[in-house]
């Protein structure tokens, strides 16, 4: 899939922007970044509900992304010099989002769930990214190959994306079928509520059915996090006390009433800590907008030479690639909540050395580094999302928080390419950005680990 997106790219690619002033530029690459944005418009309130509603059907909109993918590219072909051409980039487009939404939900069925279930998904989540990078490398480099041969050109570019859409559906058909390994809601932590019905039940430690022994009197459980206590279970039968006897219902609907509320605190606490990591990846996302397009647009101003775009974009790719080779590696240090502090801190420190120096090179050095530190917090934040969100609910976190972090990308982007200001100012607004952001995410999520322990 993603070769094939890869290959859309360079067919599509024009040299409007360099043909023409930075000025005349702006308004064209203006409406190109919001029709970057209006595809998760489409996805956030129907494609997320619709993965999370019928069995199969991550499965399923993955395969109708690459056929919808396969006949696009072939109508694409011969309407490059007609206005048929928007619509289908369009839909193209829709169904590229369609897909990343789908195989970001599609993970924890495929890689299986259970104790350490987090670790794996950060080591999915960073493999499935690095091939796809290779795959893209691979992908652009058949399409210039392609559209530099004399008579090809463009629309022989895209016939050919459609036999690599083609090849990607025949893997897709052979996902595995959702529902294939029982789960609970809290992905390697039994005790996570999915809430709405699922089944849950506490895991009380120390309890004669789930480990095996016996509790002494007054002893204390806590759940299967270490961090909320759970009062130990009423002695079977129905207990005797000053008022008579209390019915064997009324004892089942007592304790029912404890594990309902116990599993809201549990969903409370996770979900509060899922928001404050999105907050700190939003900020991340538009610092990487908004450095990209900065140099970019300073580059032509400053009429840079055409090698120098190369560096930078290279950095930007290089950033990215190198995170999923090393996101495995940092999560055997670093749970998933302090690699994202870490990478905000990353960020805020190199920003303020490009800053003081000034100079491209050490610019390109802090889109590498931007990327990088982006690239390992989003595989941590996938892994968070994939663990502590019910799986009837996973398709639409997973829309709902993309579409969130394209807005804030091309908010980020959109300032460079509407307003002119030297580098130097950038590079102090992103220090300052994300420093308050590290701050701030430290204390909420400090926060939220306070109230779980009480």
């Amino acid at each position: 899939m993603l070769a094939g997106d890869a290959m859309v790219a360079i067919a599509l690619a024009g040299s409007l922007f360099f043909d023409i002033s930075p000025h005349a530029a702006a308004p064209h690459v203006l409406l190109g970044l919001t029709l970057t944005f209006v595809p998760f418009v489409v996805i956030a309130p129907a494609i997320g509900p619709l993965l999370d509603s019928i069995a199969g059907m991550r499965k399923g909109l993955v395969l109708v992304s690459a056929l919808g993918r396969v006949a696009l590219c072939i109508l694409m072909a011969g309407d490059l010099k007609s206005l048929l051409l928007f619509p289908e980039s369009f839909g193209l487009l829709v169904l590229s989002k369609v897909y990343g939404v789908s195989r970001q939900s599609l993970v924890p069925e495929v890689v299986g769930e259970g104790v350490g279930g987090e670790e794996r998904f950060v080591h999915a989540n960073a493999t499935l990214n690095f091939h796809g990078a290779v795959a893209g490398f691979v992908g652009s480099a058949i399409a210039v190959a392609v559209w530099k041969t004399p008579g090809l050109g463009s629309p022989w570019v895209l016939r050919t994306d459609a036999v690599v859409f083609a090849v990607a559906a025949l893997y897709a058909l052979r996902l595995p079928r959702a529902g294939a390994r029982p789960e609970r809601a809290g992905l390697g932590r039994p005790g996570l509520a999915s809430g709405g019905g699922e089944d849950w039940t506490p895991v009380i430690r120390g309890s004669s059915e789930r480990a095996g022994a016996g509790r002494t009197s007054g002893e204390v459980a806590t759940d299967p996090f270490g961090t909320v206590p759970v009062a130990p279970p009423p002695p079977i039968g129905p207990p005797q006390g000053a008022g008579g006897e209390i019915g064997t219902e009324e004892l089942g609907a007592e304790v029912s009433v404890s594990h309902r509320g116990l599993r809201n605190k549990i969903v409370k606490q996770k979900m509060a800590g899922l928001f404050a990591a999105a907050s700190a990846m939003a900020v991340l996302r538009a610092e990487v907008g908004f450095l990209e397009f900065l140099l970019i647009f300073t580059l032509r101003r400053q009429h840079y030479a055409l090698i120098w775009f190369g560096i930078v974009l290279t950095g930007l790719t290089a950033g990215s690639v190198l995170a999923n080779a090393l996101a495995p590696r940092v999560r055997t240090r670093l749970p998933e909540e302090k690699t994202v502090a870490a990478a905000l801190a990353v960020v805020c420190v190199m920003s303020a050395l490009a800053g003081w120096s000034g100079g491209m090179l050490l610019q390109a050095l802090l889109m590498c580094v931007t990327g990088f530190s982006t690239g390992v917090a989003k595989v941590s934040f996938d892994a968070l999302v994939q663990r502590d969100t019910p799986t009837r609910r996973r398709g639409t976190a997973f829309a709902r928080f993309e579409t969130r972090f394209q807005l804030v990308w091309v908010m980020g982007a959109v300032i460079p390419v509407a307003f002119t200001f030297p580098v130097r100012w950038g590079d102090a607004a992103m220090a300052v950005a994300a420093s308050v952001a590290t701050v701030a995410y430290l204390s909420r999520w400090r926060a939220v680990t306070r109230r779980a322990r009480r």
